[in-house]
């Protein structure tokens, strides 16, 4: 550990590398980027995984706990201005996966790309407050409720207009502070308190710097987005260019046109033990893993070096 390196970031992390970076989401509209329970109108239970973080874990409905993360969806908008969503469990990060070949639906590895995991949120009519789960990708499925021997289980059905496929969203007091396709972040590096920046350049090549945080700022407001093998971050207000860590040439991070395949955009978050929230950005190439290095008020760079 390189003493000389840390600083104290604001009392909210006692302590940082230059390579650690804080996500704080940026919540691009009312819905998208926060956190509810989901509560079946007529029997009042809640969807839930059971607080079982594994793939395949069966949706069940549940009574309310506000001490059972399983109870917790965070709304990701998976395309900018329509009203499909992505349901994500902030605690284990996987979603709510419609799962056609099986009797109930389960969750799922989030990738935001599948499309089994892609609802239209639709308003009930004449019904305030009132909402109905449908597959985006054939509206005429709509997420219910049956029951078997193992109890109340989510499924996918075909009636429309049964009370049963109505919900409400009950939001509950919790930050999304994990990477997650589809979401906007404001990506704070943890020793200067800085944000990552594309100052304001629409211009292929623009080197990546941290500085001041700057509300209403979007040159520092960054989307991430699936790609080949992890992240891509782009900056939607700047003509969607990408951070690409320039791997083959300089070595420093700037921004290009999106590139799903470049593996200089692909972009890996590894958490940091004891820091919620906290994470180290990579690109791989020729198998080594190059790290975003913070600069306070200046360019970016990279390191292979993880302690940095």
């Amino acid at each position: 550990m390189k003493k000389t390196r840390l600083l104290q970031l604001m009392g909210l992390l006692l302590w940082g590398f230059l390579s650690m970076f804080g996500l704080q989401v940026y919540a691009a509209d009312l819905a998208s980027g926060f956190v509810y329970r989901l509560v079946h109108q007529s029997s009042g239970l809640v969807l839930s995984n059971g607080n079982n973080p594994e793939n395949d874990a069966q949706i069940m409905f549940a009574q309310s706990d506000s001490e059972a993360w399983g109870q917790e969806w965070a709304l990701v908008g998976l395309t900018e201005g329509s009203d499909e969503y992505a349901l994500v469990n902030p605690t284990c990060q996987k979603a709510i996966d419609m799962a056609p070949t099986l009797n109930c639906m389960v969750q799922w590895t989030y990738t935001g790309t599948n499309s089994n995991q892609t609802f239209l949120i639709a308003p009930v009519e004449g019904e305030s407050g009132l909402y109905q789960l449908l597959n985006a990708h054939n509206p005429k499925q709509v997420l219910t409720m049956i029951q078997d021997g193992s109890g109340y289980k989510a499924r996918m059905g075909t009636d429309l207009g049964a009370a049963s496929t109505f919900f409400r969203f009950e939001k509950v007091d919790r930050k999304i502070d994990f990477p997650c396709a589809g979401l906007y972040y404001q990506i704070k590096h943890v020793a200067s308190g800085e944000v990552l920046s594309n100052g304001k350049s629409s211009e292929t090549g623009t080197r990546i710097s941290t500085e001041p945080f700057q509300a209403g700022n979007n040159a520092q407001i960054w989307q991430l987005i699936s790609g080949n093998t992890a992240y891509i971050v782009k900056n939607p207000a700047y003509r969607d260019l990408a951070i690409d860590f320039a791997l083959e040439s300089t070595q420093t991070p700037l921004q290009w046109s999106v590139n799903t395949s470049n593996a200089n955009q692909n972009l890996s978050f590894v958490s940091v033990a004891g820091r919620t929230g906290v994470y180290q950005i990579y690109a791989i190439k020729n198998n080594v893993k190059y790290y975003l290095k913070g600069n306070p008020s200046a360019y970016t760079t990279t390191t292979t070096d993880a302690s940095d």
